[in-house]
């Protein structure tokens, strides 16, 4: 009777073990593809206020490429906010800009995170602005979606970092690094780095879709459903990093 509770708690331990390491079973696979990251020397040279001759200047030594891959049989929906920022930047014309929140930036010697300084600007709305929103309202009341103007703006923020990957899908991304300071969302975040110093640099996304629903359209909602995609909780760390390289130009 004991031999047989015994290779009975053996048996659940084992079983206990095998789902974990199923859960903690990595689903995307998050690559860097760029060899390196470039940063100017300090924070004043790479805010590229004297800057107006975009597109004539050269930016190809801050293109950063990496890719995403679902290696699950499952379809699952990333909802990476800000991951690939849109936006030009004040003092830059570069345009997709990476927020500095995705990289995480160690100190090689004394193997330290380096956080990032953030210094948050405010935004005015500008008649462009405005115009846009009331288009934007105007066509989802046509829809009879009569809700505040926030659902309306963050139904257009939420589906606009949507990333779907199907089984075993894999995309490429690329976009701009502009270190040690980032104007990316206007947010004006920078790191303080030190050039001779050496550093290494990961991508670390976080995909909420934390009761995204309730903001989601008709057809928004039927296209995951339909097509049997997940909506993904969780973080992706690259499985690779690269070294920063200073340059004074």
């Amino acid at each position: 009777m004991i031999k047989k509770q015994l290779y009975f708690n053996l048996l659940l331990l084992f079983l206990v073990i095998s789902c974990a390491k199923q859960e903690n079973k990595t689903i995307f696979k998050l690559k860097i593809i760029s060899k390196n990251i470039v940063s100017k020397t300090s924070v004043e040279k790479s805010m590229h206020k004297s800057n107006r001759s975009f597109p004539n200047t050269n930016f190809s030594n801050r293109v950063f490429k990496f890719s995403i891959k679902n290696t699950s049989k499952e379809n699952y929906i990333l909802r990476l906010r800000n991951a690939l920022d849109t936006y030009p930047g004040l003092y830059s014309k570069e345009g997709k800009n990476l927020d500095l929140d995705f990289l995480q930036i160690i100190d090689t010697i004394i193997k330290d995170t380096l956080e990032v300084s953030r210094h948050h600007r405010l935004i005015y709305e500008t008649e462009t602005t405005k115009n846009k929103r009331e288009e934007l309202t105007r066509f989802y009341r046509s829809l009879l979606y009569n809700n505040t103007l926030f659902w309306y703006e963050k139904n257009e923020i939420i589906n606009s970092n949507f990333i779907f990957l199907k089984s075993n899908e894999i995309k490429y991304f690329e976009t701009f690094i502009n270190l040690p300071y980032s104007d990316a969302s206007n947010s004006g975040n920078h790191y303080n780095l030190d050039s001779t110093k050496n550093y290494i640099a990961n991508l670390k996304f976080t995909s909420d879709t934390t009761n995204i629903k309730k903001y989601l359209t008709w057809s928004q909602l039927k296209n995951i459903e339909e097509n049997n995609y997940k909506l993904y909780q969780g973080t992706i760390i690259s499985e690779n990093s690269v070294p920063i390289v200073f340059v004074d130009e």
